[in-house]
């Protein structure tokens, strides 16, 4: 899927226009309101969608939400050349919904950033754009992406743990995302002035379905710790 815009057009593929996201955030918000069940909205893409569950909030609401890291970093311009590497759903927005996303990640209004991992196999997604499968793979640039946050001043490094951490195993009722004494020993060591490249070789995904190919990304996780055991360490 693609966004419904100028690119959609320029291409001729048919886009989702961000009026359907927003119809069902407002579908799920109210249904929320209404009966007093909390709700959560996930891979929101949208200013609409932002503002929306920002409203929602304000009165009251159960409503939290997610979005993932393509959606403060990329637009649908990714998708020229037929770039089936950039096709996901809900589909990458435009500038201004970029800056929303950044906007609610700064206000509170999103309170965690996901992955959105999707791998694939190549044979999915070397085809035509309209029959290739949505998805992409984030887990490995999740972390650098999320930190061009922190330089931007768009969220402090404590906040931007809160959401990739803390939030989401509040949300679920884990115990998990902290250090305090006596919690679960899942560690990140973060190297935040890793300098590294995305490439299809690089990756340890069995898949290379990544938008972000070819680019240079600072920051990096250095060791992984699950339950008091080193899961993985990074060589270099």
């Amino acid at each position: 899927t693609m966004n419904e815009g100028f690119t959609s057009t320029e291409l001729g593929l048919k886009g989702i226009p961000r009026v359907a996201e927003e119809l069902a955030t407002a579908r799920e918000v109210l249904l929320a309101e209404y009966t007093g069940a909390p709700v959560h909205i996930a891979h929101v893409s949208t200013a609409g969608a932002v503002r929306i569950i920002r409203e929602g909030k304000a009165r009251g609401v159960q409503v939290t939400c997610e979005t993932a890291p393509h959606y403060f970093t990329l637009t649908d311009a990714a998708v020229r050349g037929y770039n089936t590497n950039a096709k996901m759903n809900p589909p990458l927005r435009e500038a201004a919904d970029v800056a929303a996303i950044k906007a609610g990640l700064q206000d509170g209004t999103i309170d965690c950033i996901a992955t959105d991992h999707a791998p694939h196999h190549l044979d999915d997604k070397d085809v035509e754009f309209n029959e290739a499968m949505n998805g992409i793979i984030g887990l490995e640039t999740s972390l650098p992406l999320a930190l061009r946050l922190v330089a931007e001043g768009v969220l402090t490094l404590p906040q931007m743990v809160e959401k990739m951490a803390l939030n989401p195993a509040r949300l679920l009722g884990l115990g998990r995302g902290t250090l305090q004494p006596g919690a679960p020993a899942d560690i990140t060591v973060i190297d935040p002035d890793l300098q590294w490249t995305v490439t299809a070789e690089g990756l340890l995904s069995k898949s290379k379905n990544s938008p972000f190919l070819g680019q240079a990304m600072q920051g990096g996780a250095r060791c992984t710790v699950v339950g008091g055991k080193v899961v993985y360490q990074r060589e270099k």
